[in-house]
């Protein structure tokens, strides 16, 4: 398939499905949900001739903001190209491998885009707003590092409530252990439930296999089967 009618073809495809609507009023603070859909493929991911589109309806002042969205239209570029160029019998493989990096990095930059863009509202809803958007880039950029750092935070929870029952002389057994076990549970409960909450590029089926790679390579058969 030649590479700009397929491109041409993906953006007929987001007009179509208001996509470019969607993303600016993420983008503006609101429709938060779009991120969920774009992670379990409910949405496709923008393509580049949108990200123009986009840039060209903001009012982009920041030169942070500008970078991030040049840079949004070459991983999507890379992405949309990943889904074409893959050997015959392993495409949910080289999705997995390939494809599904590319769109967890277009998240995290739609994250940060918003970040940039919305950064100077003051309320302390927006700033929480903020921090949990960080929280979100780190742990999918870095899953492993981020669950290592709640591992540790648990211990140390545990270390310090049992700090505490030492400090105010509480040597029963039963009474030292129980306090610090139980802030280590909340904690970690805490720590799991935010995890749970991260929007992370994936949808798995019981078996663990990505239905994403599934969803798109549908997608890109019906282009190719519509030219």
């Amino acid at each position: 398939m030649e590479k700009l009618i397929y491109f041409r073809m993906i953006y007929e495809y987001e007009k179509q499905h208001n996509v470019l609507q969607r993303i600016k009023e993420y983008i503006h603070g609101s429709n938060s949900s779009i991120i969920r859909d774009l992670c379990a493929g409910d949405v496709h991911l923008p393509s580049p001739f949108l990200l123009d589109e986009l840039e060209w309806s903001l009012d982009i002042r920041d030169y942070k903001v500008k970078e991030i969205i040049y840079q949004l239209k070459i991983i999507s570029r890379e992405f949309y190209l990943s889904l074409i160029e893959f050997e015959s019998g392993s495409y949910r493989k080289h999705f997995d491998s390939t494809s599904a990096s590319f769109g967890r990095k277009m998240i995290c930059a739609l994250m940060e885009l918003r970040i940039c863009h919305t950064s100077n509202t003051q309320s302390m809803v927006d700033k929480l707003n903020v921090i949990f958007s960080k929280l979100s880039i780190f742990s999918s950029v870095y899953p492993n590092m981020f669950r290592g750092a709640y591992a540790l935070f648990t211990g140390w929870a545990c270390i310090s409530g049992w700090s505490f029952c030492a400090s105010l002389e509480i040597y029963n057994a039963a009474v030292s252990l129980l306090l610090p076990s139980i802030i280590g549970a909340i904690t970690a409960m805490g720590a799991f439930t935010l995890e749970h909450q991260i929007n992370v590029f994936e949808k798995l089926d019981i078996t663990g296999k990505n239905l994403l790679a599934i969803r798109y390579r549908e997608f890109v058969m019906r282009l190719k089967n519509s030219i």
